[in-house]
């Protein structure tokens, strides 16, 4: 039940997303070394000024490792607000935590806000806080 709640609020998001693209466009830098694939995906406005940006990482079977995302400030620069952290088991089942930007710290925080187990062969929540 929460990984089809989970999946159609990814979906959802992915539809919005598309929803926005008419209002400015995704520039994307992949790189690949012996540690991995590195992935970066920067939205930018109609102007080209930079909105969000996405960093993914994946190990070199392809699993997905970290993402996080960070926003564009004007004063500040890039900003990173969540962190999203795959582990993988023997049996391809997947770890997974979600944590945020602490801004007083200036760290990310000590909070880990949603952490997952997941069965990949039947996509079932085997663990969830």
């Amino acid at each position: 039940m929460k990984t089809t709640i989970l999946i159609s609020a990814i979906a959802l998001l992915v539809s919005t997303m598309s929803l926005n693209a008419k209002n400015g466009v995704t520039l994307s830098n992949i790189s690949k070394d012996e540690a991995g694939t590195k992935k970066e995906y920067i939205k930018v406005d109609k102007d080209q000024k930079p909105i969000s940006k996405t960093y993914y990482f994946y190990d070199n079977e392809g699993n997905m490792l970290e993402r996080v995302v960070s926003v564009w400030n004007s004063e500040k620069g890039w900003q990173e607000r969540a962190k999203y952290e795959y582990q993988y088991t023997a049996g391809k089942n997947i770890a997974y935590t979600y944590t945020k930007w602490d801004n007083k710290n200036d760290s990310w925080g000590d909070e880990v806000y949603f952490a997952a187990n997941i069965d990949s062969e039947s996509q079932e929540s085997l663990a969830s806080k």
